[in-house]
């Protein structure tokens, strides 16, 4: 959206611009540079109040890069107030004055130790209170008295003096009633004196307020701060998916689809936790996401499947798992476990032999070994495990131990009735000249004349 801005404003499709500017501002790496960008455009087509909060907007965004890490989203809630008084400012000089201000400050290229020199100007900064915005000596509005306020209420709060802190609180919201910081100082003030819904009704309607205008940032950090709260808040976990979302961020998205699932796992609702895995497998199947995000929901889901005793279904789940991870160990067994659940030998066998081939051209000789070894502890009554495995120990040079599996896979074929299969293992055991051929040669003979 950035490149596309650019292009239309340097063509002089300004309105074109805007829209994809505005779009970009959302993202992160962009932020300031469309919101800067913005300003320019809106400057130009004599829009200057609007020009005038971008502007501002890129001023809190290169501010907050110049303070401690720590401080830096303090400081872009103490902006709030002073960007929302350039929305209800009147004089156009001032604004106009404002705008050259910052262009000053931030087109430079030198722009970060100019900002460093200019917070050196400014008043200090309270012990323990938040940082002072560089935009206090740009322009003189409302808001510095915000910013005054709230280091009243940090001050009044650290001394446990929560009532007066309250007070001053709801004396600000006179100055700057939409100032969303200061609702969420209230919230915060509430869970002080253990009034805990609340404080999560006044977070959800200051998230809410942020999603809005378009601040997908802070809405996610509300939201977040929401569930850190009340973890069972289905629909502050689904707004939160929506936020991230839209700032393009699919792979948190993700991760918060897996969390929302867990929560109805944890609950036993394993349809709503099944759909949520599906919605996280749609969003995973973008183009750009890591292919571990995938196999990992899909694996959920199989799991889930399992459980509900729908194999069928489970078994089209590990199917995919593996051809999207073909080493994978789990999905591979599954798929071998689930066939013979279902009856479907050949199918199991022939998956088995798919895997032990893929492990073998691979140069995984010890891995294939190792793997059918603990397939054939899992399923100790499958004849054709065994007779697998057998393959494996007489082409590694173990003979005695394919003899062993032979002898076994044999019994389990005469239990079952199985004699022309008993008498194929018979065969294959003589074939390495085991040191009891006559006992074997009897046993042959025995199973052909029926």
């Amino acid at each position: 959206d950035f490149d596309l801005g650019l292009l239309m404003s340097d063509v002089g499709r300004l309105e074109s611009a805007i829209r994809h500017l505005q779009r970009a501002a959302n993202h992160g790496d962009y932020g300031l540079g469309a919101r800067l960008l913005l300003g320019k455009i809106l400057e130009k087509m004599d829009r200057i109040k609007e020009a005038a909060v971008n502007y501002m907007e890129a001023l809190e965004l290169a501010d907050s890069t110049i303070v401690p890490a720590g401080q830096a989203e303090e400081l872009r809630q103490l902006y709030e107030p002073l960007v929302e008084s350039q929305t209800q400012q009147t004089n156009m000089e001032t604004q106009q004055r404002l705008c050259s201000n910052i262009k000053e400050m931030l087109m430079r290229p030198d722009w970060r130790e100019h900002m460093a020199r200019a917070r050196q100007q400014l008043p200090a900064q309270m012990e323990g209170g938040p940082p002072v915005p560089l935009a206090e000596i740009l322009t003189e509005a409302r808001g510095n008295r915000v910013v005054e306020a709230v280091n009243k209420i940090h001050q009044y709060a650290r001394t446990g003096n929560y009532r007066a802190a309250m007070e001053e609180a709801y004396y600000a919201l006179q100055q700057a009633p939409t100032y969303l910081p200061l609702h969420t100082y209230i919230g915060e003030l509430l869970l002080q004196q253990n009034q805990v819904q609340y404080a999560l009704d006044k977070f959800t309607v200051v998230a809410l307020s942020y999603s809005t205008r378009g601040d997908a940032a802070r809405a996610v950090d509300m939201f977040r701060r929401v569930i850190e709260l009340a973890p069972m808040e289905m629909k502050a976990r689904s707004r939160l998916i929506d936020q991230l979302i839209a700032m393009g961020r699919m792979e948190d998205a993700i991760s918060e689809y897996l969390n929302l699932a867990d929560v109805y796992y944890n609950l036993a609702d394993l349809i709503m936790a099944r759909k949520t895995y599906t919605n996280a497998l749609r969003l995973a199947q973008q183009g750009t996401i890591d292919r571990k995000w995938k196999v990992m929901i899909l694996h959920r889901m199989a799991d889930i499947d399992v459980q509900s005793l729908d194999w069928r279904q489970a078994l089209r789940v590990y199917e995919q798992i593996r051809t999207l991870q073909p080493d994978d160990d789990k999905a591979r067994s599954s798929l071998i476990d689930l066939n013979f659940r279902l009856g479907q030998t050949p199918q199991a066998v022939a998956e088995l032999d798919s895997f032990i081939t893929f492990l073998w051209s691979n140069g995984q000789k010890n891995k294939a070994v190792e793997y059918v070894e603990n397939l054939v502890k899992e399923n100790p009554r499958q004849p054709m495990i065994r007779r697998r495995m057998a393959d494996l120990y007489r082409q590694t040079g173990r003979v005695t131990d394919a003899i062993e599996e032979l002898d076994a896979a044999g019994d389990l074929l005469i239990d079952a009735g199985d004699k022309a299969g008993a008498t194929e293992v018979v065969l294959a055991i003589l074939g390495m000249n085991p040191p009891n051929t006559a006992e074997y040669q009897q046993l042959l003979a025995q199973l052909k004349a029926g």
